[in-house]
């Protein structure tokens, strides 16, 4: 009778869920609904209902979705009752990215995400953890493709995600637990290689919040007199997304110190990217890649490629590692590359040393 009174019924029903149900197990009405999962499945692969019997002060996952399910019916009577709405600040986004849909054991990663995001003005797409008719479309709207990953299959939909914002040309950017082991064998082999793929960070989600941040939104480099450039060494500061705040705040030391730099660029299409690459081996005197969470088989590439581009210069541009010791271990090192071992935060020390080096 309702759903017959109301044509549309979106934002209008609110499905709390207290069980694991298939799509097609719901009533037709709520297929494309957002359901709120108050359960979760165990390590045993059991549902356990949220707040039963009844609801704890540590119960974090049932408050946080008490939460959502407030403020979304809090917006949805504020939407059809403009008249009582309650005065709210503006929110003018700087960015907006889009940030897949998960599965239900990510959800409050998602959420968590979502809302630290906001809190520097980028906002999100889709707003709900909801798989929409047309993510292309969504997409297009967005600078940055974000996707968390378990070791969930969730019947392929992470890997048809990914191919669509590949195909987009979207800067990626992926994330798993640093406890998660994905060498199970219980891990669908396909789904695997996803979680191997070259843009996954296994991260604290915290500091992957914050990259998330950094490269959506990075702070301006100071104006400096570029004079101060001339007759120095020009190097190209190389790393991995996963690494590139620490490059970018190494080339703001690097140029007040009076040498010049190039960096590679992870936003626009990838003929874009590729170009700021190839333009950092055509310049530079001294190329110098970072390490601390970019994975080895992506600083592998760097230097096999660096190796090549070398033997094609004349002069030939030097070759320096920094690495944290910490970092994921390099089955390729070329020769005549130098190594150093710095501290996580490549601090202006480590740098001084680096100069030490170059100027000898």
């Amino acid at each position: 009778m309702f759903c017959e009174k109301h044509g549309d019924v979106k934002d209008r029903i609110f499905v709390i869920e207290l069980d694991s149900l298939q799509r097609e197990e719901k009533p037709a009405a709520f297929h494309d609904l957002l359901g709120y999962p108050f359960w979760l499945k165990n390590e045993h692969n059991k549902i356990r209902k949220l707040g039963f019997p009844e609801p704890q002060k540590t119960d974090s996952e049932y408050f946080n979705r008490l939460i959502d399910l407030a403020s979304d019916v809090a917006q949805a009577l504020s939407n059809f009752k403009p008249e009582i709405a309650t005065k709210t600040e503006t929110f003018i986004p700087k960015a907006t990215i889009y940030v897949a849909p998960v599965n239900d054991a990510l959800y409050d990663q998602r959420a968590n995400l979502v809302s630290e995001l906001r809190q520097f003005q980028i906002a999100v797409l889709p707003k709900k953890n909801a798989l929409t008719a047309d993510t292309a479309s969504e997409l297009d709207k967005c600078s940055h493709f974000v996707q968390l990953l378990s070791a969930d299959r969730a019947m392929g939909i992470p890997q048809q995600q990914l191919a669509i914002a590949e195909k987009a040309g979207k800067p990626v950017m992926q994330w798993r637990d640093t406890q998660l082991n994905i060498t199970a064998d219980s891990i669908n082999p396909e789904h695997k290689q996803l979680l191997e793929h070259k843009t996954v960070i296994a991260a604290a989600l915290p500091d992957f919040i914050r990259m998330v941040r950094e490269t959506v939104l990075p702070e301006k480099k100071p104006v400096i007199d570029s004079g101060m450039s001339q007759g120095k060494n020009m190097i190209f500061v190389h790393a991995g997304q996963e690494d590139y705040h620490h490059a970018q705040r190494i080339t703001d030391f690097l140029f007040t110190k009076g040498y010049g730099f190039t960096l590679p660029q992870y936003e626009g299409t990838p003929e874009r990217i590729r170009k700021t690459i190839e333009r950092g081996f055509q310049f530079c005197s001294i190329l110098l890649i970072l390490q601390q969470r970019t994975p080895a088989e992506a600083v592998e590439d760097q230097l096999a490629e660096a190796q090549l581009h070398a033997q094609k210069c004349e002069p030939k541009f030097d070759i320096l590692l920094c690495r944290d010791p910490t970092a994921e271990a390099l089955g390729f090192i070329p020769p005549n590359t130098k190594l150093f071992n710095c501290n996580s935060n490549f601090h202006e020390h480590c740098l001084e040393q680096f100069l030490q080096q170059v100027e000898a």
